[in-house]
């Protein structure tokens, strides 16, 4: 027996046959999302200039969190990406610029740094041009960047690229060392590689 679509009953809008359709297909688009989180292997430097010398100072603590959805070697969504940094976390081997570095970014009040990924477009050769929300001693800013990816497993997700910061759009005073003779330049450049892996 053949049944018309004008006899089958609508549910929520759609035919019952479309629908029953719909509800078969769902769990396959649920299963593409993967709940990710920041892996221990990810890297993320300071770059920066001053009257005496250019300084490179290390992240040695970083989380965050995303879902992703994946095919293959290919994103083909990303919902919630963000990461923080702890102030403290920024280390340059030599105590006094951190403690320099440290007030300037005003730790105490504003302990951590970050970052929350608001939109991006999918680019060829795997790269994505992004926008997210940067914040930086408590003042949010918009932050553009392009960004490349590698897939290593349907559980591990590389994401690579820098941007250039003028500290100064986030009331951050450049820090300085010996009473003020020695001056950091106000942009910085952070560069990062940030694994994902399934959490």
């Amino acid at each position: 027996m053949q049944f018309s679509n004008t006899w089958m009953p609508v549910i929520g809008g759609l035919l019952w046959k479309e629908t029953t359709i719909f509800l078969l297909f769902l769990p396959h688009f649920s299963w593409s999302q993967i709940a990710f989180e920041i892996g221990p292997s990810s890297e993320i430097t300071v770059n920066g200039t001053s009257s005496l010398h250019d300084w490179v100072s290390t992240v040695n603590k970083i989380t965050g969190g995303a879902n992703i959805n994946l095919s293959g070697e290919k994103i083909l969504g990303i919902q919630d990406l963000n990461v923080t940094i702890p102030v403290t976390a920024i280390k340059s081997g030599k105590k006094s610029m951190d403690k320099n570095t440290y007030e300037a970014l005003q730790s105490k009040e504003h302990p951590e740094i970050k970052y929350v990924l608001t939109q991006y477009d999918v680019q060829p050769e795997n790269v994505l041009n992004t926008t997210g929300k940067l914040q930086i001693a408590g003042i949010s800013k918009s932050a553009q960047m392009q960004v490349s990816y590698t897939i290593h497993s349907p559980e591990k997700v590389a994401f690579m690229g820098e941007i250039k910061i003028n500290m100064t759009e986030f009331n951050v005073d450049p820090p300085t060392a010996l009473l003020g003779t020695i001056k950091t330049g106000e942009e910085i450049t952070i560069k990062f590689q940030v694994f994902f892996v399934q959490s």
